[in-house]
Order: structure tokens, then C-alpha cells, then sequence
């Protein structure tokens, strides 16, 4: 029997499509929820009878519920965010999110010499991980979590750097502490996480008489994993491959090869969206180098002398302009930085200056001029660094998504931030300035008013911005990958 996660992504566009016109007529004419409900149940009603020519099963079991569609009423599993996790353990001085991490990998079955390869086919070997700098991120730790699902350790093989070409993930290849503080996740996962062995940079299953287990190509648009669908499939393909578990050793070893573990866990189907998801985060940060540097540009004088607002402004060549052009991105971003001046009675202090966070200099001057009647101080890092020469011919000399890293920490420390949220680099930013607030910020800012069918995410009104009055970020229907992000 056909279900909705046996439908083919494109014809779950289709639907989407019709879903998106009738969700923005019906707002606009104010019969949201009932013109919307009618639509949806006939629309779904008929793609189901007539394309499928099945009738829904009142009864979709578990495993084939669609982890995308939110809130997921079938998960009896026992919910992380809610505390409800049987025989917790006490872990002093571990916050709630860490503790969870650490009980997860106590109650895990660990296999010695068993180990998960998440790569995305790219590089000169197609066996690396493709970019750009946080698309990788979060194929590391996605593949850290899938790992403790199937008590199994992690390879980190190569990262794709690009170079002059942004869309050119395939220019070469380097270790993945080139962007990520690689020795940090091996000291978090000692503490937290202690049987989950992390190795980086090794690609060579022969050279260590490893068996090698290839699992299915899984691409980004699929439904990710939750519960034990990873556990399921990789069980399955054992057994395919003759291998059991029980025969594996550190010396006999089995390498689980992955492509590609892009969004493949989604927190908010496990439960884990408060808790894992941000114990992970926090293991893996970026390349430590990089993030002094970073401080340094955030701890200049110049963005100290009052409150500054900081924008991420996507507007390098290799962008969409669907997604919002340079000039829509700046009115927005200009208006939301007008709105918070004027709101200067809620504000601890007078927003001064604003920083820019651009790949695009010409459109940082451009900003500039936009932003002149405001009398505001209009900087980047360029300017911020060119009174420390030494820092700044380092900056020079970065590869583009290591210079990204070095605009990350002025960004989650300003006290004002508007970006692009399609944009990773702004969802990552988004999550780190809003994860320790008490109230789930996607859910309460960015998705009221919003349709979401499979990955993508239709707003009633598109290109425009939303959050609270320090984070914010312009929506864009599209596809929406947040529940298995970062």
C-alpha cells in the first residue's frame, strides 16, 4: 500500500505548489484554516485515490511515518526534550543537554572496530565530504549522531575546499581541521561521549583489512532517520554482506561507507531538537585559529562604542536572486536596523554602528550609501582589521569558507542580528544566538504562518523578515532542513 513517504519528492512539489497558492488567497482573505483544511484534505484525498488508486491506511505504522511532517503522532519513543527517558542517570555538573548526550551513549551497544564513513562523493576519489564550510558541518555531525544510533565509530575523511569557483565543491581536498577544532570533538566526545571513537582524514579502508559495507546512496530530499530506521537499514545491509556483529573487532574491522548523511537525522522526530542537537552542536566547533580571529574583528573597539547590528548579506555571485536579491535583502535589513533604533526605549544601549557580513565588497558600499541617512557606522572586517596588518594579510590569504569562519563570532555576539535564513551560514548563526532561550525560536518567530510538506516550507508571504527584536532573518519559501540542522 502506498503511503506519503513512498511518494516521489517532485510530486510532493506538485502538491506543495497547489497547497502554496490556496495558503496565501486564503490568508489574504482571512479564511486561513477553514479554506486551507478543506483544500488539504481534498487535495491529499485526491492525489492519494487517483494517483495512487489506494485508499489511506487509517493505520500508518512507525516506521514509514514521514519524520518532515511535524509534530510526529505515531513516535512512542521516549522523548529526550521531555525528560522522560527511563533509568536517567545522574551526571553532575552536566547541563541538561550534555547529560542527555552522555546517557544516550551510556544505554548504546557499542560495536568495537565497527565504523560509520559519511562522505559525499566529492573530491578527486569521490570519497569526501562536499562543501561548503557548513553543509560539511552538518554531514560531521549528523554522521556523529547516526554513528551512536548504530553504536559504531565516526570517519571523517577529507573536506572539498572551494576555491575561486564558490559553486565548485570539487577544487580540492583537505583535512577537516582546516575548518573544525577536530582535537575539541575528540576531547568533548572523550568526556561525553567516550565510546564513540572519532577518527579524521583516513580514507583507506584496505590499508586497515577492513571489510567494507557499502549502504544505499541517500540523497538530501529523502526523510531522515530517526529512532532505529538507521539501526534497521544498517542491520539489514549487514546481514546482506554476510557480516555479523558479533564477529567484529578492532582486529577485524567493518567500514559502514555512507553517501550522504546531508540532514539525515531529524532531532525533532527523536525528540532531541533541545537536547542532542545542542550537546552535538557544541562538540564541533570551528578550527580554533580561525575563531581568535574572529574574536579579535568581534572585540575591536570600534564595535564597542555602543550597541551594533550585525547583517549577514548573501549576495556573492554564486546566490539565487530568487531567494532575494541584494537590493531586497538590504531594504529589508535597513528596515529592521530603522525599527530597532527606534524602539531605543527597550534598548541598553544606542545601536551605533553596523556590521557587515559580506563575500561582496562593492555591495558592502552599496549598504554603506543605503544606510548614510541613518548616521550610522557602516564596518566589515576589512575595515575592522587594517590597523592589525599581521591579522589581516592572514585573512587575506584564507581560502573563502575559512574567512566565513572568521565573520562567524561578530555575528552571534552582536546584539542585533538580521540574515538569510536559506542561507546555512545564517541558519547556523540563527540557532547559536537563540539555543540556550527558553522558548523554541523557530517554532515561536520564524514558522507561524507557514506550511511545511516534505522539505519544503511555504510561507503566506515570502522575502520578508521575521524572529524577535535581537534575532532575525528573511524567510524564503523553499526547502527548510532546520529539524535535522545544524
Amino acid at each position: 500500500m502506498a503511503r506519503f513517504s513512498d511518494i516521489p519528492y517532485h510530486r510532493l512539489q506538485d502538491t506543495t505548489d497547489a497547497i502554496s497558492q490556496a495558503w496565501i488567497k486564503a490568508t489574504r482573505h482571512r479564511l486561513l484554516k477553514p479554506v486551507l483544511a478543506i483544500i488539504f484534505i481534498a487535495h491529499v484525498a485526491a492525489f492519494t485515490v487517483f494517483e495512487y488508486r489506494e485508499q489511506i491506511s487509517a493505520t500508518i505504522v512507525p516506521d514509514r511515518y514521514n519524520p518532515y511532517l511535524e509534530p510526529n503522532p505515531f513516535s512512542n519513543q521516549p522523548s529526550l526534550d521531555e525528560g522522560s527517558r527511563t533509568e536517567t542517570l545522574a551526571y553532575p555538573g552536566l547541563d541538561p543537554a550534555d547529560a542527555a548526550l552522555a546517557d544516550l551513549c551510556h544505554q548504546t551497544n557499542w560495536t568495537e572496530g565497527l565504523w560509520l564513513y559519511c562522505h559525499s562523493g566529492c573530491g578527486p576519489e569521490k570519497a569526501s565530504i562536499c562543501g561548503g564550510l557548513n553543509n560539511a558541518r552538518n554531514r560531521v555531525q549528523t554522521c556523529l549522531r547516526l554513528a551512536i544510533s548504530i553504536g559504531a565509530g565516526v570517519v571523517v575523511p577529507h573536506v572539498t575546499a572551494r576555491l575561486q569557483k564558490l559553486n565548485n565543491v570539487d577544487a580540492s581536498i583537505a583535512c577537516p581541521d582546516i575548518w573544525y577544532d577536530m582535537a575539541r570533538l575528540d576531547d568533548q566526545m572523550a568526556s561525553l561521549c567516550p565510546r564513540l571513537r572519532v577518527r579524521s582524514c583516513v580514507t583507506n579502508a584496505q590499508a586497515e583489512n577492513a571489510t567494507v559495507v557499502a549502504l544505499p546512496h541517500r540523497d538530501y530530499k529523502e526523510p531522515p532517520h530517526f529512532g532505529s530506521t538507521f539501526s534497521d537499514l544498517v542491520d539489514g545491509h549487514l546481514a546482506k554482506a554476510g557480516v555479523e556483529r558479533a564477529n567484529v573487532t578492532a582486529d577485524k574491522p567493518v567500514w559502514l561507507t555512507y553517501n550522504d548523511a546531508h540532514a539525515a537525522w531529524s532531532y525533532r522526530a527523536a525528540g532531541e531538537l533541545a537536547t542532542i542537537r545542542k550537546a552535538l552542536f557544541r562538540t564541533l566547533a570551528y578550527n580554533r585559529t580561525l575563531v581568535d580571529i574572529g574574536n579579535a574583528v568581534a572585540d575591536s573597539s570600534q564595535l564597542r562604542d555602543g550597541a551594533y547590528f550585525a547583517v549577514h548579506l548573501r549576495a556573492e555571485y554564486d546566490w539565487p536572486t530568487k531567494w532575494g536579491t541584494p537590493d531586497a535583502q538590504m531594504r529589508l535589513h535597513k528596515e529592521a536596523i530603522e525599527r530597532t533604533i527606534a524602539d531605543a526605549g527597550n534598548n541598553k544601549k544606542p545601536v551605533k554602528t553596523v556590521y557587515v557580513s559580506s563575500g561582496q565588497r562593492e555591495v558592502v558600499e552599496t549598504f554603506r550609501t543605503m544606510l548614510a541617512p541613518l548616521n550610522l557606522t557602516v564596518l566589515d572586517k576589512w575595515e575592522l582589521l587594517k590597523d592589525r596588518p599581521d591579522q589581516l594579510a592572514v585573512v587575506k590569504d584564507l581560502q573563502w569558507d575559512q574567512q566565513g569562519v572568521v565573520e562567524y563570532s561578530a555575528m552571534v555576539r552582536a546584539d542585533f542580528w538580521s540574515g538569510m535564513l536559506v542561507s546555512t551560514m545564517s541558519s547556523m548563526v540563527a540557532y547559536h544566538r537563540v539555543m540556550d532561550d527558553p522558548e523554541e525560536f523557530f517554532g515561536t518567530y520564524i514558522y507561524p504562518n507557514s506550511l511545511k510538506w516534505g522539505l519544503w516550507r511555504t510561507y503566506n508571504e515570502s522575502v520578508v523578515l521575521r524572529g524577535n527584536r535581537h534575532t532575525m532573518g528573511i524567510v524564503v519559501s523553499s526547502e527548510e532542513l532546520m529539524d535535522a540542522f545544524p
